[in-house]
Parts: structure tokens; C-alpha cells; sequence
């Protein structure tokens, strides 16, 4: 069987490392995979040359006359994105220059050589346009935005998907609701989501017309009034699922029957409203890693977890000593639930 080009990559990533030329940071929730790595400045500087040689990488740099003024080279920067033919584009605006990073944005935006752009970040700043056309993007499999401040225009943007989109990450302020994302369903490919931010009450409906291809979820600071779970559980690929931060403002999660097929790590963090949480006969059957933090006001250990038999880490971070006390070996009135568990974590 062929190798596609992210296999030979990898290939290739996995040879550096071996010979020390990168190291590595983080790997992924397989522990295979990896996910950050870190280089030499020297290695970094080679790596730039020889991505400038071959026009695969574009460094764009704003420069000042002064404080207040923008050089016609920035200027001329910012057009010369519109027809850019690099395959990973990075922008790391600041609100203070919003003149020169909205005209960066909106020349990629109206650009019409970006066939080759892979990998599309945008980090902080200001949300300079009421639409975000992935669309025009054929091969764009990576992109990433995160707003730092609110929106000029006060709209909501909207996203429509490209079809090879593979992993999408927005992070919004505290003053902007999430985009709305218009058939989120037709990115057949996309296998990473990952949202930070308030999700507005008429527009949570998208959680239920997730791509099946999804195999990573990440939900930080949604203030969902509705139990997630039900909206996200017809997701048949579905590994890694994280809700986070007051993701949810409810007292009560449900994991029903026959969900999450192949979730093997489950983390819930900060959902400081939760007192009860309950699953259902049958759930989970491949769930590996389950992790529960700072969940202060749940009030003993999930009802029905001894179902979960797949089950083989339990980590239980800052938890109130009520709920602590019950799954202590003895004399832990919930111990019967997780005494199974081959390896369990407790502070």
C-alpha cells in the first residue's frame, strides 16, 4: 500500500529524532505519535533556509517607521500573502497593529494562490473578518485561530469547512461567541476539534452534526447549560474526549448505553456545578483513561463506573474530601466501584 505524504513525514520526523537532531516535547494521547517537538536555533535557522529555498515557508515581519506608522515594506508584505504559494502560513498579530494584521488577514482571505496552504494559524489579536471562506482553501488540513480581543465589526464570523480540513482549533475572548459553522458534517476528514470559548445558545445544535471522522473533541469554557454528552455521543471513532473549564454549568451528566464505542481516554476538568453523574449499562467499552479534577461538588464516584471493565487509570486531581474518603480501600463505601482498576491515582 502506498504511504501517503504525512506517513513519510513522520518517517522522517521519527529519523531526527533518532539521531538527536529534534527532540521531543509532548507526544500525543497514543503516546506514538508526536505531537511537539523542540530544536536547536541552529537547526531552526537551516530549517528556514531550506523552506525559503524551496517556497514552502513565508516569514512575514511588520516593521515601524514609529509607533504609530506602517512602512510600505510591511505593506507590501501583507499583499504579496494574497498569492503566496507556502503551505504553512502563521500569523501572530497583536491588537496594537490591528491596521497591518487586518490587511494581512483579509489578503489571504481574498487571496487566490493558496492551492498548496496546508496549515493556516492565526494567534491573538484582533477578528478582523465576518467570514472565514475555508472553502477556498482545497488543501488546507490544519487551521487554528485564536482571538485575543474582540471583534471590530461586532459579527459573528462564519466558517465553512474545506473537505481535506483534518484538525480545527478556535479559541475565542471572553467578548465573542463562537462562529457558526455551517455543515460541519462535510468535513469528511476532520479528526481533531478543539473549541475554547462561550457557545452561544442558538448555536450549540452544530455539536449534533459532528463529522463521524471525529476522533479528538475538546470543549474548554463552553458555559453549556445542556448536558453535553447526548450531543456529542453518536461520534462512532471518537478516542479522546476532554470537557473542560466550565464546559458545563449543570448538575447533572448522563453517559447512556452503547456510547462511545472506541473513547479510550475520558478527562473532566473544572465543572465545578456537577454534583451527579451516572453511566449507563453498557457505555464506554474500550475506555482505557478516565481522569476527573477539580469536579469539587460531585458527590461520590460516578454511578455505574464498575460497568466500565476496559477501565485500567483512574486519576482523581483536587476533589473534595468527602468524595476522596468514599473510594478509600477501607471502609470506602464506593471502593467495590473501582477496586478493578489496576492503576489508581489519588490527591
Amino acid at each position: 500500500m502506498e504511504q501517503t505524504l504525512e506517513e513519510v513525514g513522520e518517517e522522517y520526523l521519527e529519523e531526527l529524532i533518532d539521531t538527536c537532531m529534534v527532540q521531543v516535547d509532548k507526544r500525543d494521547h497514543t503516546r506514538i505519535g508526536v505531537k511537539t517537538c523542540r530544536m536547536h536555533d541552529f537547526v531552526r535557522d537551516l530549517c528556514i533556509t531550506k523552506a525559503r529555498e524551496e517556497m514552502s515557508a513565508q516569514i512575514i515581519q511588520q516593521q515601524h517607521e514609529s509607533n504609530t506608522s506602517i512602512n510600505i515594506g510591511s505593506a507590501a508584505s501583507s499583499e504579496h500573502l494574497g498569492n503566496s504559494n507556502s503551505r504553512r502560513l502563521v500569523l501572530h498579530p497583536s491588537s496594537e497593529k490591528a491596521l497591518f494584521w487586518n490587511t494581512c488577514f483579509q489578503s489571504i482571505l481574498g487571496g487566490t494562490g493558496h492551492a498548496n496552504l496546508h496549515s493556516l494559524l492565526c494567534l491573538g489579536g484582533i477578528l478582523c473578518s465576518s467570514a472565514l471562506k475555508l472553502s477556498n482553501f482545497g488543501m488546507l488540513r490544519v487551521y487554528e485561530l485564536h482571538v485575543a480581543d474582540k471583534s471590530n465589526d461586532g459579527r459573528t464570523i462564519v466558517l465553512r469547512c474545506t473537505g481535506c480540513l483534518q484538525s480545527l482549533s478556535m479559541s475565542m475572548s471572553r467578548d465573542n461567541g463562537f462562529p457558526s459553522l455551517e455543515s460541519p458534517s462535510s468535513c469528511h476528514s476532520l479528526s481533531k476539534l478543539g473549541l475554547k470559548g462561550k457557545i452561544l445558545e442558538g448555536r450549540r445544535s452544530f455539536l449534533q452534526f459532528l463529522p463521524p471522522s471525529l476522533t479528538k473533541v475538546t470543549l474548554w469554557m463552553s458555559h453549556m447549560e445542556q448536558d453535553p454528552m447526548p450531543m456529542i455521543k453518536k461520534l462512532p471513532n471518537l478516542r479522546f474526549l476532554c470537557v473542560s473549564n466550565d464546559a458545563y454549568l449543570g448538575s447533572k451528566m448522563v453517559c447512556s448505553a452503547h456510547v462511545f464505542p472506541k473513547l479510550e481516554t475520558l478527562i473532566v476538568n473544572e465543572l465545578v456545578y456537577v454534583r451527579y453523574w451516572t453511566i449507563e449499562s453498557g457505555p464506554m467499552p474500550s475506555l482505557k483513561k478516565l481522569s476527573i479534577e477539580k469536579v469539587y461538588r460531585l458527590e461520590k464516584i460516578l454511578i455505574g463506573l464498575e460497568f466500565v471493565t476496559s477501565l485500567k487509570e483512574l486519576k482523581i486531581r483536587w476533589m473534595n474530601n468527602s468524595f476522596c474518603n468514599k473510594l478509600k480501600v477501607i471502609h470506602g463505601i464506593d471502593y467495590y466501584k473501582v477496586g478493578y482498576i489496576p492503576s489508581i491515582s489519588i490527591r
